[in-house]
């Protein structure tokens, strides 16, 4: 429920901000495992797939937590719990 509240926010400011007939797009790779819902709540939605080295993948994640992460950390976690996640 809270997934579908946020793309139908998400949708509706695009409309407004964006130009006419602009898509959703999720960027995010979690999104990958929602695949199934994603097609259950936009039946006519359309899949990009993007093959990347995944050794460029995992540094790209470990440099986003590194940096991006942190505001919202309660405790500053270790270079291991970062490579962890």
């Amino acid at each position: 429920e809270s997934f579908l509240y946020l793309l139908r926010k998400l949708s509706l400011r695009a409309d407004r901000t964006g130009p006419p007939g602009r898509r959703l797009l999720l960027k995010s790779p979690v999104h990958t495992a929602r695949i199934e819902l994603l097609l259950t709540l936009f039946p006519h939605a359309q899949f990009v797939y993007v093959h990347r080295d995944p050794l460029a993948v995992y540094r790209s994640a470990v440099h986003m937590a590194n940096t991006t992460y942190w505001y919202s950390y309660l405790v500053s976690p270790s270079d291991e719990e970062i490579h962890e996640f």
